[in-house]
């Protein structure tokens, strides 16, 4: 083949790679004109679900917030992070006032000698509650005072201060001489646990509820002693001088049984109640170590308690 035959054929092979390389760019079309070659649709990513489309009345679906880099401990968005404790049931508060006689009913010297006495006292209590809110356990802690007035005619031998002996008696301090508990106070703190039962509706559950329970705790205080002398003895002026009082460190134990009705008012429940109670005094306040008392006497007492009780839940 000439030279002049061959020049055709190479020109024409040029143009053919130009135009090929031209369309591998983006060439833009102009509106209203249909592309003879329309660019192909790339299929989209595996694993990413299109969202679905709204149905009709339907909004569009909202994007997922973005996820924070920091601990969901930090941040506070873990599921029920702050949810109910104790069981799963509430916990609440109540506070009470109570009060009643002290019948002493056994023990030593001081179970013959004391008169029914009379309690006064108050505390509070936290009441971790059940899933059901109908039983809770308890934890309470009071101040409580007792007093009992003594007997005259349990008479005891005591050491005294005589200022003004009879004739024949010696003066000062040690004279022994008849006389009597004047009267016998004492306060405690009082730590307890128990357990409570709604017996008609749960504790959260609308109207009147009827509950009933027991506790059990120990108590540390103080008791103080009063002594009188008894008449007709010679002295003159002595108005029970030199006697004084006497105190001592005690110690108890108490079992209680216990029914209240509840009555919600408001944002609270007050609470009407009635309570037993058996306690024992652990005391040496009658002790010769103790008291101004010639011989040793067993001073520990057993009372029964029996108490009205006001108070408030919340």
């Amino acid at each position: 083949m000439s030279a002049k035959a061959s020049l055709p054929a190479v020109l024409l092979t040029l143009a053919g790679l130009w135009s090929a390389r031209g369309q591998e760019g983006a060439v833009p079309i102009a509106a209203g004109v249909e592309s003879a070659n329309p660019q192909e649709v790339l299929p989209a990513p595996r694993g990413t679900a299109a969202p679905p489309a709204p149905q009709p009345g339907e909004g569009s679906p909202v994007a997922p917030s973005l996820t924070s880099p920091m601990s969901s401990w930090i941040i506070h968005n873990q599921t029920d992070c702050c949810g109910p404790i104790g069981g799963s049931g509430p916990i609440n508060t109540e506070l009470y006032v109570t009060t009643g006689p002290t019948l002493p009913v056994a023990g030593g010297f001081l179970h013959h000698a004391l008169d029914t006495g009379w309690v006064v006292g108050g505390g509070g209590r936290s009441m971790f509650f059940n899933p059901a809110v109908d039983a809770a356990w308890t934890a309470d802690l009071s101040l409580l005072y007792f007093y009992n007035h003594g007997q005259a005619n349990r008479k005891l031998l005591v050491t005294a201060d005589i200022s003004n002996p009879p004739v024949g008696l010696p003066a000062g301090p040690g004279v022994q001489v008849q006389g009597h508990v004047k009267d016998l106070n004492r306060t405690f703190v009082t730590a307890a646990l128990g357990r409570e039962w709604y017996l008609n509706a749960p504790a959260n559950a609308a109207g009147w509820k009827w509950r009933a329970g027991f506790d059990i705790g120990g108590r540390i205080g103080s008791g103080l002693a009063d002594f009188a002398l008894e008449p007709n003895q010679g002295f003159i002026g002595q108005n029970n001088e030199g006697l004084g009082h006497k105190t001592d460190t005690i110690y108890g134990l108490e079992i209680a049984l216990h029914t209240d009705l509840e009555v919600p008012y408001g944002c609270c429940t007050f609470t009407y109640g009635f309570r037993v109670e058996w306690d024992y005094t652990w005391m040496d306040i009658l002790q010769p170590r103790n008291a101004h008392l010639a011989q040793p006497l067993n001073s520990q007492l057993q009372d029964v308690n029996l108490l009205l009780t006001f108070g408030v839940r919340f």
